[in-house]
């Protein structure tokens, strides 16, 4: 992507950021996030569980994002190119404040109970948990990961880093969860391993279960970088300000969907709800009609 949009989006994101994670229930802004589970054995209350996570909005648990939490996707091809030093990789979709499905209106069909929304598939609905950010190896050999940085600039910054001997296949994807449920004994719930029935690949930036740490918001900055700092790629989204060939203007918190790229990995940036043939609100690890990469 052009790089002499950075400094017009850093203005946009220190005047338009807003935190990441506060959930809303019933449209209303602030509210306390609710989660919804199918593990009878974690929730009490008619399915609802009240005290198995924190919803997500306590970012001091992060350990900084060294800690690469859950990896679900394997990815640890020995033979690929080193930190990102060859190859390109994507930002490919962006799931920013998640719908809360049956409850806030939302055009889209796969949006009517609230376990529509659990993205992570982790068998919970939270607004913060279930952030994504998805990237796709766009070249025809494996990517090594490792120590990639995957760094969110909002009102709170925080860098999620690939650890050592993880990689993206060519022509695949990665996913970065915010987060990830807890059941009763506060041990981490598993997230999905697929989506629309084919396989992902997928980390989890919060090494504490319970909690989330993207925190990306109604606007962000994106950034992903080699372990030695070299920008890989960018993208920003803002409630208001000026497009760019780095930032779209899109509501993320009124558009309770996801924000990709049509067509997959080189098309320009609009809400998934806008894609002809889309699959659903959001489609992480997948293309945006629901097939595998």
């Amino acid at each position: 992507m052009p790089m002499n949009t950075r400094n017009l989006w850093f203005g946009l994101a220190l005047a338009s950021a807003v935190a990441g994670g506060a959930a809303s229930c019933g449209a209303e802004e602030g509210g306390e996030t609710t989660e919804t589970t199918t593990d009878a054995g974690s929730s009490t209350g008619g399915g609802t569980d009240a005290g198995t996570s924190n919803g997500g909005t306590d970012a001091g648990t992060s350990t900084g994002g060294t800690d690469a939490g859950t990896n679900t996707g394997g990815g640890t091809d020995a033979g690929t190119n080193t930190g990102g030093s060859s190859g390109k990789l994507v930002i490919n979709e962006v799931l920013a404040n998640p719908p809360f499905c049956g409850t806030t209106a939302v055009d889209q069909p796969d949006c009517r109970t609230l376990l529509d929304g659990d993205a992570n598939g982790d068998g919970y609905f939270n607004s913060t948990q279930d952030e994504f950010i998805e990237l796709v190896n766009d070249s025809n050999s494996a990517f090594d990961l490792s120590g990639v940085t995957v760094t969110v600039e909002a009102a709170t910054k925080f860098t999620f880093t690939f650890p050592a001997g993880a990689s993206v296949p060519a022509g695949k994807a990665v996913v970065v969860f915010g987060g990830q449920g807890k059941d009763a004994n506060n041990a981490a719930l598993p997230i999905a391993t697929s989506f629309n029935g084919h396989p992902i690949q997928a980390y989890v930036a919060s090494a504490t279960p319970g909690t989330a740490v993207l925190s990306l918001g109604t606007s962000a900055n994106i950034v992903v970088a080699t372990a030695s700092g070299t920008v890989i790629d960018r993208f920003g989204y803002t409630a208001t300000g000026t497009a760019s060939a780095d930032v779209v203007v899109i509501d993320a918190n009124k558009a309770r969907q996801s924000i990709v790229r049509d067509p997959d990995v080189s098309g320009t940036w609009k809400k998934i709800g806008d894609v002809a043939g889309h699959r659903g609100i959001f489609t992480p690890g997948v293309k945006n009609d629901g097939s595998a990469f």
